[in-house]
């Protein structure tokens, strides 16, 4: 009696493991775009949280026009690609171009884009959270020329290449940062 496989046992181990490797690297495209999906929700949160730090340290800033009353964050489906940190230096707590300083502008990674901000107003899809300190006061807001006073928004993120892979990252006037 001899030791050892014989080929076709041989044969049948390598193509288990030749569909198994099939499998994973299938899948590991899909897995990668989701990432990459998460990770820019993760930051826009990270982002949202950072306007908050700025506004509760009192970070100073050179306003144009007017006096820094905190920071917020701005949200627009005009700029699907990039969303944008400010100083709120007109007191209405909402972004407006121009009258409050831009701090940063934040590129989303590539492939991903804003695909709604809600709620809003039905042509205007752009809204702004914005953190007065010293309470801190947290004002959401939708529409820039007469803002309007929200409990809640959410800004939904997508995948160019695949509108079914979303994330939705909502942020309410108490301070709560939930990304689904």
């Amino acid at each position: 009696m001899s030791r050892g496989f014989t080929i076709p046992e041989l044969l049948v181990v390598i193509f288990i493991m030749s569909f198994m490797s099939g499998l994973v690297l299938v899948n590991w495209r899909a897995g990668e775009r989701g990432l990459a999906l998460d990770r820019a929700a993760h930051k826009l949160g990270q982002d949202v949280r950072r306007a908050q730090e700025l506004a509760m340290r009192a970070q100073p800033f050179a306003c144009a026009a007017g006096s820094i009353s905190g920071y917020g964050v701005f949200f627009s489906q005009d700029m699907p690609e990039s969303y944008s940190l400010f100083a709120e230096c007109n007191g209405n707590n909402a972004y407006n171009d121009g009258t409050d300083g831009l701090v940063e502008t934040v590129s989303l990674e590539p492939g991903i884009s804003i695909q709604d901000v809600f709620p809003a107003l039905p042509a205007v899809k752009r809204g702004s959270v914005v953190f007065l300190p010293p309470m801190p006061v947290i004002a959401v807001t939708s529409g820039t020329a007469s803002p309007i006073v929200r409990t809640q928004m959410a800004v939904v993120l997508q995948r160019a290449d695949d509108s079914s892979l979303t994330r939705r990252v909502t942020i309410t006037n108490k301070g709560i940062i939930d990304i689904d």
